[in-house]
């Protein structure tokens, strides 16, 4: 499900595949542009009937989760990217502190940086990114590691929240950004990937992951999400 405004067009659109997790959007839902061509200006919630988007952020399991993003502001509770409250979240938090969370019944396992600090600015393309390495937090802006936590083994929630870009409807949370790529990775990315993949979408060239890495993949100039 899409939510926002584009070309001039506000609405909600839903195109799904049998899996549940392939979207498609219509020319009508892109209102901006972005270094790797089209954005979508708004939030998206992704079915999962497979349930492949809840195992690959559930248990011990590794994951990169990114979205290269233009956030509208740095107040609270702008959502980047989630699993509900209650599974795993980057986003604004109500001290207006960038944080990135598991939840493995508590939200003790967070890492919270000032956003100026780690390099994120209004209405500019930033790369977000939050690795768990089984063990570890890694949040990465912009190809750079802003922050790390080193509590985070043990068993990460599930719940039957939609998998959220700039959206979390179990807290209610929606955020207020453009986006132009976003996915899930169903391994540890190291920080020279991450880097990597930063300057290739800052520069339009094919970034060092992509779909075929990808338990989802959303690029808006391709009007696809896998």
């Amino acid at each position: 499900v899409y939510h926002g405004t584009g070309k001039g067009v506000a609405g909600t659109g839903l195109r799904s595949g049998g899996n549940g997790q392939q979207l498609r959007f219509a020319d009508a839902l892109y209102g901006d542009t972005s270094p790797t061509g089209y954005a979508v200006d708004g939030y998206f919630l992704s079915g999962d009937k497979s349930g492949k988007i809840n195992a690959a952020l559930s248990g011990t399991r590794n994951f990169t989760i990114g979205a290269y993003v233009r956030m509208e502001d740095l107040n609270s509770d702008n959502v980047i990217l989630a699993k509900g409250d209650t599974q795993v979240t980057i986003k604004i938090d109500s001290s207006g502190r960038l944080e990135f969370f598991v939840y493995r019944g508590n939200w003790d396992a967070i890492i919270t940086v000032n956003p100026a600090q780690a390099g994120l600015a209004v209405n500019q393309w930033e790369y977000v990114v939050g690795v768990h390495d089984g063990a570890n937090l890694y949040l990465y802006v912009n190809g750079k590691l802003v922050g790390t936590a080193t509590n985070a083994a043990g068993s990460i929630n599930t719940n039957s929240t939609a998998w959220g870009v700039g959206a979390d409807p179990e807290a209610g949370r929606y955020g207020r950004s453009s986006f132009a790529y976003a996915h899930v990775i169903p391994y540890a990315a190291s920080g020279t990937e991450i880097a990597a993949t930063y300057e290739a979408l800052k520069n339009g060239t094919a970034p060092a992951y992509g779909p075929e890495d990808a338990v989802v993949w959303y690029d808006s100039s391709k009007f696809d999400y896998q």
